[in-house]
């Protein structure tokens, strides 16, 4: 009942103009502009290159090598070093996660 409550309610947020996070409701909406600001190298850098990139990258290698005690751990790393560049990047914006939907 309370997700079907947050699909039907969802449109009405999104008409006055502010943010549909539950936890959050009259949260004024950021400029999506800011999102591109001085933050862009940590995102791109830190949360896709980091994040992403080199755990896809350390699967690969991880296969190709047959070093699965070498390249997991990497990866694994890797992927929790972008996770917190993602938060610090939501943090310094003033986001939620709830702005990218």
């Amino acid at each position: 009942a309370f997700a079907a409550f947050l699909q039907l309610s969802a449109g009405s947020f999104a008409d006055v103009g502010l943010y549909f996070d539950p936890t959050h409701p009259t949260k004024a909406m950021a400029d999506a502009a800011a999102t591109v600001a001085s933050q862009a190298p940590l995102l791109w850098l830190g949360a896709v290159a980091v994040g992403a990139i080199v755990p896809l990258a350390a699967a690969f290698l991880g296969r190709r090598t047959g070093n699965w005690k070498l390249w997991a751990p990497a990866a694994i790393i890797a992927a929790l070093v972008g996770a917190v560049c993602m938060r610090v990047v939501f943090y310094n914006l003033g986001l939620s996660v709830f702005m990218f939907y």
